[in-house]
């Protein structure tokens, strides 16, 4: 027996909002393992479209907490700005 081909799905698909394909082959449990675990980077848009649609809250989200702990633009600036 073989095992079925992956979809050829695009590397934008979270920013697409085409869930049905990727549900389909992956299911929903494994898709919201895979945004909670290893999904490093989303827009804020994306960010909250995945969590209305899964259902999820954004701290559950390893994209989310990596934003929170990053420093925003402008104290980077400022930062910079202080080391000249």
């Amino acid at each position: 027996m073989k095992l079925p081909l992956k979809p050829n799905l695009p590397k934008r698909l979270f920013w697409e909002f085409r869930y049905d394909e990727m549900i389909r082959f992956y299911g929903k449990w494994k898709i919201k393992n895979m945004l909670k675990n290893e999904t490093a980077y989303l827009t804020g848009k994306a960010i909250r479209k995945v969590c209305n649609f899964f259902d999820l809250k954004p701290e559950e989200l390893k994209c989310y907490i990596r934003k929170q702990s990053r420093p925003r633009n402008c104290e980077k600036k400022s930062l910079i700005v202080g080391l000249r």
